[in-house]
Formats: C-alpha cells, structure tokens, sequence
C-alpha cells in the first residue's frame, strides 16, 4: 500500500491533468517515490508513452529505476503493466520505455518523450543542457516535471534556482510548486 499524502495526491492530478511542473520541496517528503509510480502508472498503462528519469548521478539515477521496479514487483498480477523492468530501463507490450539518464552532457539527446521527469535537479551538474535536449523533444503533448530540494553550495545561483523563479513569474511552460 501506498498512502499518499494530500500534497502527493495533488501533484498526481496535477501531473496526470498533464501538467508540466517545477517542485521546490523539503527532504524526505516522498515525491522521488510519487515520481516512480508516476512514471510507471505513464509508460506501463499508455502505448508509445516514453519516460526519461534524470538524476545527480548513475547511483541516483539506478535507485530511482529501482523504485519504478519495487512499483511493479508490488502490484497485483492482474493490474501489473506487462513488460520488464529491469536496472536502468523498463520496457512494456504497449510500446513504452522508461530509461534512466545520469546527468552527463549528453543525456536524453535524441530521445521523443512523453514526461521528462528530473528528480534532485538543482544537483544535475548539466540540468541546463538536459533539459534543453529534451523539453524540444516534448512538444505540444510532453510533459516536463523538474523536482528537487535546494543546493545549499549554489544559494541563489544555478540553473534550477534559476527556471523555478522564471516560472513562477509566469516565464516558462512548467508552474512552480513550493
């Protein structure tokens, strides 16, 4: 069971209406695990639904696949998308990926998705570059949602300070969430 708090169950509507979102939030507060079920419920129940998840690192990026597995192997059978969900990608019958992104200077170019999801994403030492290879990629029915807590080391610099202002200000396609 997942009991899902009233902020989480907000952000879901929010994502699932196809919202696209940047989230200020505090640790430990569950939107990494939100995030995994949500890019399954995506790829694992929609054909041709591709999800990108990006993180800080490979060990990052791995362990927030393992939560989109751990969301699987803990359905029940008959409401278990058909597929494989395996350390670093999830493929499902319907045609839908989920791939895991390190954060590198190249990561998800060329790709065509359906949610680009960046979990701790003042931390991508490339988020600026990332996102700019994938949001094109989304076009008109993509869906961009940038999590993360604050980067004490950066303060009020860096790219996600950055993008969360410029959306709040109503600057950018994603609504700032705090």
């Amino acid at each position: 069971p997942f009991d899902v708090y009233d902020y989480q169950r907000e952000r879901a509507l929010a994502w699932e209406s196809g919202a696209s979102e940047i989230i200020l939030k505090p640790r430990q507060v569950g939107f990494s695990w939100l995030a995994a079920a949500y890019a399954y419920w995506t790829a694992g129940y929609h054909q041709s639904a591709h999800v990108a998840l990006f993180s800080a690192g490979e060990t990052e990026v791995k362990k927030l696949i393992a939560k989109v597995a751990y969301v699987h192997d803990h359905l029940p059978l008959n409401i278990q998308a058909p597929g494989k969900v395996g350390i670093e990608t999830a493929s499902f019958v319907g045609g839908s990926t989920i791939t895991g992104y390190p954060a590198t200077k190249k990561a998800g170019i060329g790709t065509t998705l359906k949610v680009a999801l960046f979990d701790e994403a003042a931390f991508h030492a490339y988020l600026r570059e990332n996102q700019g290879a994938v949001v094109p990629a989304l076009g008109d029915f993509g869906q961009l949602i940038v999590l993360s807590t604050a980067d004490p080391s950066l303060a009020t610099y860096g790219h996600f300070h950055d993008f969360y202002f410029k959306s709040k200000a109503g600057l950018t396609h994603c609504v700032a969430v705090f």
